[in-house]
């Protein structure tokens, strides 16, 4: 679940498990980001949960509900990554973040761009397992190289 995602500063469980679902959540604070006002949420896993991270801090902007930051943290309390929202996309009233920045450790950077992002689009439940994730190809002219 560690192992990063096609070479990136995500892995797989970044991918796969959502802090937002945790039992445990809880305002800690606010701040802004670049002039947006956030709200601070701290989630952590709690029981029944596993998770290579302790806790998850998301600054979500309040009046679209977009986290602008999430960082997420070891048992000591380290950042181990953090992602950034660049850029957030209005699509039928709904906001989406669509291209982000991936900080790993040791100071690596992964810029993703959902510039060809589509909505609607169905997957089975099982595209989203560790398996299901190992079977994931590139879609035809997104510019990867096969």
């Amino acid at each position: 679940m560690k192992q990063s995602l096609f070479g990136s500063d995500l892995s797989y469980e970044d991918i796969i498990d959502s802090p937002f679902a945790w039992s445990q959540q809880a305002i800690v604070g606010t701040e802004n980001m670049d002039g947006t006002p956030c709200q601070i949420l701290e989630s952590k896993p709690g029981k029944g949960h596993t998770s290579s991270y302790s806790s998850v801090k998301s600054w979500v902007e309040s009046r679209r509900s977009v986290p602008l930051r999430i960082e997420k943290y070891d048992s000591s309390g380290k950042v181990i990554r953090r992602i950034n929202t660049t850029r957030v996309l209005l699509e039928g009233g709904d906001s989406l973040p669509v291209d982000l920045k991936v900080y790993g450790l040791g100071g690596s950077v992964t810029h993703i761009t959902g510039s060809r992002l589509k909505r609607g689009m169905t997957y089975a439940d099982t595209e989203f397992t560790p398996q299901g994730l190992k079977q994931v190809n590139a879609p035809p002219g997104s510019g990867s190289s096969e």
